[in-house]
């Protein structure tokens, strides 16, 4: 039977080895938190069918991407995109909004990378810039109060996770130097909301902090191991 005095040296050690393995990147002085995103001109309703809305052209938000490589070029193309570099103090990283739309329709929101039309999903966050367009997010539609129908308080998730960046060539600005086509985000997906006069809203789901899962992780793992050894 294991005594209690083990416990002191095993959270300890795993305590060292989750800062170790932790993404600093909102440790940047410069951090902001990704941001809820509004759009508005809505086709239609909420409530099923092709649901379309462009983001408001006087808004601002924030889209983090997470460290992805331990090389300085990597880190400092992250630090650029997120406007964590000291570069820019004020403002969100996010400033051409109104090029932006939000297409919901389950099985047939039309995904595009490099201007090819390459998928359909059940919702995409696409920019569009003339006839050219590419999009960022994308992913799964999950119905939570059961209707059948995309409507408030339905789930969207990103999948499969990550930014999807813009190519290389031909359209990638200096915001946008990566080594992936698919880059690392803390942000996992997004609450839908009707905010009324065909206004709608993207709450944010953020990556919990690795501190922050390990510690409650190993909280359960102790109060488990607690009750068996008593």
């Amino acid at each position: 039977m294991l005594g209690r005095g083990w416990l002191v040296p095993l959270v300890g050690a795993v305590l060292v080895a989750g800062s170790a393995e932790a993404t600093p990147m909102q440790d940047r002085p410069e951090y902001r938190r990704s941001t809820d995103i509004y759009f508005e001109d809505l086709a239609d309703s909420l409530q099923g069918g092709q649901t379309l809305g462009n983001t408001p052209s006087s808004g601002e938000y924030q889209i983090n991407l997470e460290y992805y490589s331990s090389d300085s070029a990597d880190r400092a193309a992250v630090d650029t995109f997120n406007d964590t570099d000291g570069g820019q103090a004020q403002g969100l990283n996010w400033g051409d909004a109104g090029q932006y739309s939000i297409s919901l329709s389950t099985g047939g929101a039309e995904v595009w990378s490099d201007n090819s039309h390459v998928a359909d999903a059940d919702w995409a966050l696409t920019g569009a810039w003339g006839s050219w367009r590419h999009s960022i997010f994308y992913g799964d539609w999950h119905d939570l109060d059961a209707s059948g129908d995309v409507s408030s308080g339905d789930y969207l998730q990103i999948m499969p996770p990550g930014y999807h960046a813009f190519p290389g060539e031909g359209w990638a600005n200096a915001n946008e130097v990566f080594n992936l086509a698919v880059i690392p985000t803390e942000v996992q997906g997004y609450t839908l909301y009707d905010a009324g006069n065909q206004l709608g809203l993207l709450s944010v789901h953020t990556a919990p902090e690795p501190t922050t899962g390990l510690l409650l992780t190993l909280g359960l793992t102790l109060l488990a191991l607690g009750r068996r050894v008593r």
